[in-house]
């Protein structure tokens, strides 16, 4: 079976199944795909991939995984234009406040 995400129905009520059938199909997690490209020096694309699975490390009970992402992308924040690093602030001090860190999430955002 080939994967294809132009056949996949991204509504909100469908993501669940749509964000299992992705990690089954790819059999590849997501990590790997944003280190690669943290590796890359591509923290713009890391940050957009972020952005489109968050609901899949949080779903997952992950979000400690995603928020050592997202500490890596804030700090290439240089590399990032304003507008992208101020997303980054945000998601990742929202993830501080899931995994329990207010205090943390806070002073991020």
């Amino acid at each position: 079976m080939t994967f294809n995400p132009d056949a996949m129905d991204f509504r909100p009520c469908r993501q669940p199944a749509v964000l299992t059938k992705l990690v089954v199909e790819v059999n590849k997690p997501s990590g790997a795909a944003i280190s690669w490209l943290l590796d890359q020096d591509q923290p713009g694309s890391a940050l957009q991939l972020s952005a489109m699975t968050w609901q899949y490390w949080w779903l997952r009970g992950h979000t400690e995984e995603s928020a050592r992402y997202g500490e890596v992308i804030v700090a290439s924040g240089e590399k990032l234009p304003t507008d992208q690093l101020g997303y980054a602030q945000i998601g990742l001090g929202v993830l501080h406040i899931l995994n329990g860190g207010k205090s943390r999430g806070t002073g991020a955002l």
